[in-house]
């Protein structure tokens, strides 16, 4: 005899292509697909809501400027400085940052910026409209899949009418939480964004490849998946760990907790997840090396001991600002003390021993709360990349873009449990309704000032300085953006405030502060020697930067030394062959020597690549009147 639960999942009659089932065991058998999806009036509502609360909330920031790491992967990047859609081009833009023409593992991200470069070149309206349409578009994937899971679960099958407004409520806080917003403003974490959304829209194929009955369909949207959690992984590594993802959904929703779901509701799960979690790790291996992963230690002020020992307590302080998010609590860059060992700082053995006592609450609650379950364990999932062994900065507000989807749920759930649970006239649920509208709107604002602040350097890296004093990096930038407007002194003031701290976050940082010094003596104090001193004392820390070389080279021009200043730039253009400072030297250096046809050749072919430069127009015409007075003396 056949159960009820068979017969729901696998009819006896023959079904279209397109008719989706609910092959979950946590599924309550009255429930139908107009249950599991919103309605189109539903989807045109919340589609509306969450578009006008974001632009409000964001609109402004459509013309903050690039900041820190945005100059090194776009502005000064000439990989992604895309012109033409030729193989070299397209090919130079899959090494991402890199000189040595090796893949970088991010070049789905690198090719966005190279498109958006080609488009409008720096400016930066349009990088901003991309993020925002990433952001806008993983709010909506959320919805969708945050509808599918409450509705398939037992979390709400008292009343399942409020799946629609949980689902609601849920993404727009996430979306308008100002923990996001270095994930949307700061341009370059479009990275971190755009995995995110991949990453959703491929957990979101699955869902629906396991409620489908039809054979064709069930390819499809597998294949969708796959492919989404390839462009996820092409995005940023840490969409690595979408299979294990992937496989919690299935274990703790679509299967559920509970005893035996029979062979035929597991039909086809396993298989698909293996296909997914191989294709997943074989595109690790091709993408990444771990010796060059963990050799990044080099140039670190930390060990990989103090990192394990630190993440904990950042982990705790990331679950504090997704709590309490008040302005004065977020920067682009925190000053968090490293853990020696497990007894300094003192917190660290309680926020370890607090962490390894979350995951098994987690695991726990999967019975009678598999949601809740799911969101807890899916935040410190998607924090093992980027929170463990591998040598990034400690800590950065971007990185819980990802691990936070699932988090509000949580909360959500367990107020709407409750309130169910009171008795009374109403009044309850009236006064956490105002209460969490008070909640959204002092959210909103809070995210609204980030983005305030994101509108000029000055005044992201001051209220940087306000609140991580002791930092090094925060007056660095600050230099530097007070050089861009012309405050050369108070520019120098910064520089020599982030030295005498020396509290910097790894080794290029202390570079970076030399070389902005040694910009000051070269163009504002003209005190060449010096200035070449300190250049050549950046290169020994880390010579990885072109733009130190083309300096140094131009130094050695200035000092009379032009083939010194050729050996430098043209070693250096061994590494970086279309750099356009240090083509721009090379040029210079032709010129100087009175070789003018080659000077002439050269800054032809950079004026072709680069046409808004108006320095390099200022030299083309500088070797025409060079040429001229040889012609007629």
């Amino acid at each position: 005899m056949t159960s009820r639960h068979e017969t729901d999942i696998y009819p006896m009659e023959p079904l279209p292509d397109n008719h989706i089932t609910e092959p979950m065991t946590r599924i309550d058998p009255e429930m139908n697909n107009r249950t599991l999806f919103p309605s189109a009036r539903e989807c045109l509502f919340a589609f509306t809501a969450i578009l006008l609360l974001l632009l409000v909330i964001y609109g402004s920031s459509f013309r903050a400027p690039f900041h820190y790491d945005d100059y090194v992967n776009i502005v000064d990047n000439p990989n992604i400085h895309l012109r033409d859609f030729s193989l070299h081009s397209l090919r130079n833009v899959l090494y991402g940052k890199k000189p040595n023409h090796t893949w970088d593992t991010r070049p789905l991200s690198y090719l966005t910026f190279a498109l958006n470069y080609y488009v409008g070149r720096t400016d930066v309206f349009g990088y901003h409209a991309v993020n925002f349409a990433i952001h806008y578009l993983s709010s909506v994937l959320l919805f969708f899949l945050l509808h599918l899971t409450l509705a398939a679960s037992f979390a709400v099958r008292d009343d399942p009418k409020h799946v629609y407004s949980l689902s609601l409520l849920s993404t727009i806080f996430w979306a308008t939480h100002p923990i996001q917003v270095t994930a949307v403003t700061y341009i370059v974490q479009r990275m971190t964004s755009m995995a995110a959304m991949f990453y959703l829209m491929s957990m979101l194929f699955f869902a629906l490849y396991r409620l489908t009955a039809g054979k064709r369909q069930k390819i499809i949207r597998l294949a969708l998946c796959i492919l989404a959690g390839i462009l996820a992984m092409l995005s940023k590594e840490n969409a690595v760990m979408l299979p294990v993802s992937i496989l919690l959904y299935e274990m703790l929703i679509i299967q559920g907790p509970g005893p035996n779901p029979g062979p035929k509701k597991r039909n086809g799960a396993i298989i698909s997840l293996l296909v997914i979690i191989t294709g997943m790790v074989v595109l690790a291996c091709i993408l990444t090396t771990p010796s060059a992963v963990f050799n990044g230690y080099q140039t670190r002020y930390f060990t990989m001991q103090e990192r394990i020992l630190t993440e904990p307590r950042v982990i705790l302080f990331y679950l504090s600002l997704l709590v309490y998010p008040v302005s004065s609590r977020f920067t682009l860059l925190h000053d968090i003390e490293l853990s020696r060992n497990l007894l300094t700082p003192w917190t660290t053995l309680p926020a370890i021993v607090l962490v390894m006592s979350i995951i098994p609450a987690g695991l726990y609650l999967s019975r009678k709360h598999p949601v809740i379950s799911f969101g807890i364990l899916f935040f410190f999932l998607n924090h093992l990349i980027e929170g463990t062994v591998i040598p990034l900065e400690l800590i950065y507000e971007h990185r819980n873009y990802l691990p936070s989807l699932f988090f509000f749920p949580i909360f959500i759930i367990m107020i709407f449990r409750l309130l169910s649970r009171i008795p009374g006239t109403g009044t309850i649920p009236v006064l956490c309704f105002f209460s969490g509208i008070i909640l959204l709107v002092s959210q909103a604002h809070t995210t609204h000032m980030r983005n305030y602040r994101f509108l000029s350097g000055v005044r992201l890296w001051s209220d940087n300085i306000e609140k991580s004093p002791a930092l090094s990096t925060p007056y660095l930038n600050l230099g530097r953006s007070l050089w861009e407007i012309g405050l050369t002194e108070k520019s120098m003031e910064a520089l020599n405030k982030a030295e005498a701290l020396n509290r910097f976050n790894n080794t290029i940082q202390h570079r970076t502060l030399i070389f902005n010094k040694a910009l000051y003596d070269a163009y504002i104090t003209r005190q060449y020697r010096k200035a070449g001193e300190a250049f050549q004392k950046a290169l020994l820390i880390n010579n990885g930067s072109p733009a130190i070389w083309a300096e140094l080279s131009r130094i050695h021009l200035i000092l009379g030394n032009p083939e010194k200043a050729m050996d430098l730039a043209g070693h250096a253009l061994s590494f970086w062959p279309d750099n356009p400072d240090l083509l721009f030297v090379k040029t210079m250096i032709l010129f100087k020597t009175g070789r003018l046809e080659p000077a002439l050749s050269e800054i032809t072919k950079m004026i072709e690549l680069y046409p808004d430069h108006p320095k390099y127009q200022i030299l083309m015409a500088e070797i025409h009147r060079g040429k001229k007075d040889r012609e007629n003396p």
